[in-house]
């Protein structure tokens, strides 16, 4: 959709006003692309911050917000940047900090593992959990970007910005249930 609109700018942006520009964005914004208008010569569609309620609901994304640590939303956001950038190679990385970031945030430094060993550990998570856990985590771990893999393309970049948000909300909400890890 996003090359579909930008040939459409590229080739027809003289036959657009900027009241069509604004139709367009209005119809793609709660689809989580966003048009940038710098001037009445250039627009270019791009992806937006989930904030606008594109990959999950608003209410989970109010979730997170309310149960994740700044720094961690903030490393979410910095992945969700560089995806809507084209920096595929960028998302991962970022994806992983994001994580390490909650466990840090739990006193485990950057030991995410650590830190889903001692949920288990302690009750809060169960077996197959910390493993599907761990393997997300690991399939962070394994792209170019982040140690020596493969360069991510932007199917994996997606898929990697999808698995993350959907695993802070989940170990957002096991933390937020329990008074101490």
């Amino acid at each position: 959709m996003l090359e579909f609109l930008n040939i459409i700018f590229s080739e027809y942006i003289s036959g657009l006003s900027q009241d069509d520009i604004e139709k367009i964005r209005s119809f793609m914004e709660p689809c989580g692309i966003d048009i940038i208008n710098d001037d009445e010569w250039h627009c270019q569609a791009i992806l937006t911050n989930p904030k606008t309620g594109t990959l999950i609901q608003k209410a989970e994304i109010s979730a997170l917000e309310k149960l994740l640590p700044p720094d961690v939303i903030n490393r979410l956001e910095d992945a969700y940047n560089e995806y809507s950038k084209g920096e595929f190679e960028n998302v991962i990385p970022k994806c992983r900090i994001a994580l390490e970031a909650l466990a840090n945030f739990n006193g485990f430094g950057n030991g995410f593992r650590d830190f889903i060993t001692k949920l288990k550990k302690d009750g809060i998570l169960r077996d197959i959990e910390k493993d599907i856990i761990g393997k997300i985590h690991g399939y962070l771990c394994s792209f170019e970007s982040t140690h020596y893999g493969p360069k991510p393309n932007k199917e994996q970049a997606l898929y990697a910005l999808i698995l993350t948000q959907h695993t802070l909300l989940f170990l957002s909400k096991i933390i937020s249930s329990i008074s101490t890890i």
